[in-house]
Protein backbone atom coordinates (compact mmCIF):
# COMPACT_ATOMS: atom_id res chain seq x y z
CA UNK A 1 0.00 0.00 0.00
CA UNK A 2 1.37 3.35 -1.09
CA UNK A 3 1.65 6.01 1.92
CA UNK A 4 -0.34 9.41 0.93
CA UNK A 5 1.89 11.16 3.24
CA UNK A 6 3.80 14.78 1.99
CA UNK A 7 7.14 15.51 3.13
CA UNK A 8 6.39 18.91 5.00
CA UNK A 9 7.67 22.13 3.48
CA UNK A 10 8.10 25.55 4.07
CA UNK A 11 6.58 28.48 2.47
CA UNK A 12 7.76 31.76 3.14
CA UNK A 13 5.45 33.67 1.39
CA UNK A 14 1.92 35.03 3.31
CA UNK A 15 -1.30 36.31 1.79
CA UNK A 16 -4.67 37.40 3.38
CA UNK A 17 -7.35 34.96 2.24
CA UNK A 18 -10.43 37.26 4.46
CA UNK A 19 -12.36 37.60 1.80
CA UNK A 20 -11.89 34.25 0.20
CA UNK A 21 -13.31 32.01 3.08
CA UNK A 22 -16.00 34.40 3.82
CA UNK A 23 -17.52 33.94 0.35
CA UNK A 24 -16.49 30.65 0.73
CA UNK A 25 -18.81 30.22 3.87
CA UNK A 26 -21.70 32.40 2.12
CA UNK A 27 -21.58 29.93 -0.80
CA UNK A 28 -21.54 26.65 2.10
CA UNK A 29 -24.97 28.71 3.18
CA UNK A 30 -26.91 28.12 -0.42
CA UNK A 31 -26.49 23.62 0.45
CA UNK A 32 -30.04 22.82 0.74
CA UNK A 33 -30.41 20.52 3.67
CA UNK A 34 -31.44 17.07 1.60
CA UNK A 35 -27.96 16.85 -0.04
CA UNK A 36 -26.63 13.16 -0.32
CA UNK A 37 -22.73 13.00 -1.34
CA UNK A 38 -22.00 10.13 -2.59
CA UNK A 39 -18.32 7.90 -3.46
CA UNK A 40 -17.90 7.27 -6.95
CA UNK A 41 -16.59 3.13 -7.84
CA UNK A 42 -12.71 4.82 -7.89
CA UNK A 43 -12.86 6.71 -4.39
CA UNK A 44 -14.14 3.68 -3.01
CA UNK A 45 -11.83 1.41 -4.20
CA UNK A 46 -8.97 3.47 -2.87
CA UNK A 47 -10.64 3.64 0.40
CA UNK A 48 -11.06 0.30 1.05
CA UNK A 49 -7.59 -0.53 0.68
CA UNK A 50 -6.59 1.80 3.36
CA UNK A 51 -9.86 0.41 5.56
CA UNK A 52 -8.89 -3.16 5.00
CA UNK A 53 -5.39 -2.38 6.27
CA UNK A 54 -6.69 0.00 9.48
CA UNK A 55 -9.01 -3.39 10.39
CA UNK A 56 -5.88 -5.42 9.98
CA UNK A 57 -3.70 -3.35 12.22
CA UNK A 58 -6.96 -3.18 14.56
CA UNK A 59 -6.82 -6.80 15.28
CA UNK A 60 -3.27 -6.28 16.69
CA UNK A 61 -3.51 -3.22 18.54
CA UNK A 62 -4.55 -1.80 21.83
CA UNK A 63 -8.17 -1.77 22.71
CA UNK A 64 -8.38 2.28 22.44
CA UNK A 65 -5.92 2.38 19.35
CA UNK A 66 -8.26 -0.95 18.08
CA UNK A 67 -11.40 1.42 18.70
CA UNK A 68 -10.00 4.70 17.01
CA UNK A 69 -9.01 2.56 13.59
CA UNK A 70 -12.93 1.74 13.85
CA UNK A 71 -14.05 5.04 14.15
CA UNK A 72 -11.53 6.40 11.20
CA UNK A 73 -13.41 4.44 8.32
CA UNK A 74 -16.05 6.40 9.01
CA UNK A 75 -14.08 9.61 9.88
CA UNK A 76 -12.75 9.25 6.34
CA UNK A 77 -16.26 9.06 4.85
CA UNK A 78 -17.02 12.56 6.90
CA UNK A 79 -14.17 14.38 6.09
CA UNK A 80 -14.40 13.29 2.04
CA UNK A 81 -17.79 14.72 1.99
CA UNK A 82 -16.58 18.18 3.55
CA UNK A 83 -13.98 18.57 1.14
CA UNK A 84 -16.73 17.41 -1.97
CA UNK A 85 -18.82 20.51 -0.53
CA UNK A 86 -15.58 22.74 -0.20
CA UNK A 87 -14.43 22.10 -4.01
CA UNK A 88 -18.00 22.86 -5.65
CA UNK A 89 -18.22 25.77 -2.98
CA UNK A 90 -14.86 26.81 -4.81
CA UNK A 91 -16.58 26.32 -8.36
CA UNK A 92 -19.74 27.68 -7.38
CA UNK A 93 -21.12 30.88 -8.80
CA UNK A 94 -23.40 33.99 -7.38
CA UNK A 95 -26.04 31.86 -7.85
CA UNK A 96 -24.89 29.28 -5.48
CA UNK A 97 -24.02 25.95 -5.15
CA UNK A 98 -26.90 24.10 -6.24
CA UNK A 99 -26.47 24.52 -10.02
CA UNK A 100 -23.44 22.14 -9.80
CA UNK A 101 -25.64 18.90 -8.22
CA UNK A 102 -28.08 16.34 -9.63
CA UNK A 103 -31.36 15.74 -9.19
CA UNK A 104 -32.08 12.44 -7.08
CA UNK A 105 -36.08 12.81 -6.96
CA UNK A 106 -37.04 15.43 -4.70
CA UNK A 107 -33.58 15.70 -3.22
CA UNK A 108 -30.51 17.04 -4.36
CA UNK A 109 -26.79 14.85 -4.76
CA UNK A 110 -22.73 14.84 -5.52
CA UNK A 111 -20.33 12.49 -6.05
CA UNK A 112 -16.78 12.75 -4.29
CA UNK A 113 -13.70 11.73 -6.80
CA UNK A 114 -10.99 9.04 -6.19
CA UNK A 115 -8.94 12.26 -5.78
CA UNK A 116 -11.30 13.76 -2.97
CA UNK A 117 -11.12 10.82 -0.90
CA UNK A 118 -7.59 10.25 -1.74
CA UNK A 119 -7.52 13.76 0.33
CA UNK A 120 -9.69 12.32 2.60
CA UNK A 121 -7.45 9.75 3.51
CA UNK A 122 -4.30 12.12 3.56
CA UNK A 123 -6.31 13.98 6.52
CA UNK A 124 -7.61 10.35 8.30
CA UNK A 125 -3.63 9.40 8.34
CA UNK A 126 -2.39 11.99 9.93
CA UNK A 127 -5.13 12.05 12.77
CA UNK A 128 -3.89 8.26 13.34
CA UNK A 129 0.03 9.88 13.24
CA UNK A 130 -1.25 12.09 16.19
CA UNK A 131 -3.42 9.04 18.07
CA UNK A 132 -0.48 7.09 18.23
CA UNK A 133 2.09 10.05 19.22
CA UNK A 134 -0.13 11.60 21.77
CA UNK A 135 -1.36 8.03 23.36
CA UNK A 136 1.63 6.98 25.27
CA UNK A 137 2.08 10.31 26.66
CA UNK A 138 -1.09 9.96 28.01
CA UNK A 139 -0.53 6.72 29.24
CA UNK A 140 -3.69 5.23 27.59
CA UNK A 141 -4.43 1.24 27.29
CA UNK A 142 -3.88 1.34 31.63
CA UNK A 143 -0.45 1.69 31.14
CA UNK A 144 0.76 4.38 33.83
CA UNK A 145 2.29 7.65 31.86
CA UNK A 146 5.78 7.22 33.48
CA UNK A 147 5.41 3.76 31.50
CA UNK A 148 4.35 5.02 28.31
CA UNK A 149 6.61 8.17 28.02
CA UNK A 150 9.53 5.50 28.85
CA UNK A 151 8.61 3.40 25.73
CA UNK A 152 7.60 6.15 23.31
CA UNK A 153 11.59 7.08 24.46
CA UNK A 154 12.99 3.84 23.82
CA UNK A 155 11.08 3.30 20.24
CA UNK A 156 12.01 7.07 19.23
CA UNK A 157 15.57 6.52 20.39
CA UNK A 158 15.92 2.82 18.88
CA UNK A 159 17.12 1.83 21.97
CA UNK A 160 18.72 -1.98 22.84
CA UNK A 161 19.07 -1.48 26.28
CA UNK A 162 18.30 0.97 29.27
CA UNK A 163 20.41 1.87 32.64
CA UNK A 164 19.17 2.75 35.56
CA UNK A 165 21.85 5.62 35.11
CA UNK A 166 20.12 6.56 31.64
CA UNK A 167 16.93 6.35 33.62
CA UNK A 168 17.79 8.91 35.82
CA UNK A 169 19.23 11.35 33.20
CA UNK A 170 16.34 11.19 31.31
CA UNK A 171 14.42 12.66 34.09
CA UNK A 172 11.13 10.35 33.75
CA UNK A 173 10.32 9.24 36.68
CA UNK A 174 9.26 11.64 39.72
CA UNK A 175 11.59 14.51 41.01
CA UNK A 176 14.16 12.72 43.33
CA UNK A 177 13.87 9.04 42.47
CA UNK A 178 17.06 7.39 42.93
CA UNK A 179 19.07 4.55 41.84
CA UNK A 180 17.29 1.96 43.52
CA UNK A 181 13.65 3.47 41.97
CA UNK A 182 15.23 3.25 38.53
CA UNK A 183 16.34 -0.43 39.16
CA UNK A 184 12.80 -1.43 40.81
CA UNK A 185 10.74 0.63 37.68
CA UNK A 186 13.09 -1.38 35.35
CA UNK A 187 12.43 -4.93 36.84
CA UNK A 188 8.59 -3.75 36.89
CA UNK A 189 8.77 -3.08 33.37
CA UNK A 190 9.72 -6.76 32.49
CA UNK A 191 7.99 -8.36 35.66
CA UNK A 192 4.23 -6.42 35.81
CA UNK A 193 4.39 -5.02 32.63
CA UNK A 194 5.75 -7.97 30.29
CA UNK A 195 8.06 -4.93 28.67
CA UNK A 196 11.19 -6.16 27.99
CA UNK A 197 13.98 -8.16 30.06
CA UNK A 198 16.72 -7.08 32.17
CA UNK A 199 19.38 -8.54 33.65
CA UNK A 200 22.65 -8.18 35.98
CA UNK A 201 25.29 -5.85 34.72
CA UNK A 202 29.25 -6.55 35.57
CA UNK A 203 28.91 -5.56 38.97
CA UNK A 204 26.95 -7.55 41.38
CA UNK A 205 24.45 -4.49 41.90
CA UNK A 206 23.92 -3.05 38.92
CA UNK A 207 21.32 -4.23 36.29
CA UNK A 208 20.57 -3.62 32.63
CA UNK A 209 16.82 -3.69 30.59
CA UNK A 210 16.81 -4.92 27.49
CA UNK A 211 14.16 -4.14 24.88
CA UNK A 212 12.95 -7.39 23.34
Amino acid sequence: MQSLERPWRYVPSEECIHNEIVALFRTLDTIPNNLVVHLDSAAIDLAKTFWHSWADAAADSSPARAAFLGKLRGYSVRIAGVLQLLDLAEQATANGITNLLNRDGDSRSTTASMDVMRRALQISAFYLAQFDALQPEMGADDLPAEVARFLRRVEDKKLKSVTPRDLQQWKILAKGTKADGCVAFLKDLADRWQRGKVERGSRTDSLIWHNC
